[in-house]
């Protein structure tokens, strides 16, 4: 399909009722890690960039690539079952 790029992506999630203090501190301590030196260069190996940020960016972000996909999904006539 014209105009779609298929990026991979992973993530780490927490139980929606998680208690915030404790999603951001994982939150840091992930990015720590992702932007270790010894991470950075096994992620460098697979063509792979650590990025990282805020629980709430990537809330924005599963909500952006959802409604993307949906719409993809749509134009192509795919359905879930």
């Amino acid at each position: 399909m014209n105009g779609v790029a298929v990026l991979n992506w992973h993530s780490i999630i927490a139980p929606q009722r998680t208690p915030t203090a404790l999603v951001e501190r994982l939150s840091k301590q992930i990015a720590s890690a992702f932007h270790s030196p010894e991470l950075g260069k096994r992620l460098r190996a697979d063509s792979s960039v650590a990025v990282g940020g805020s629980p709430t960016k990537f809330a924005a972000h599963v909500r952006a690539e959802t409604k993307r996909w949906g719409r993809v999904n749509k134009q192509a006539g795919i359905r879930g079952e």
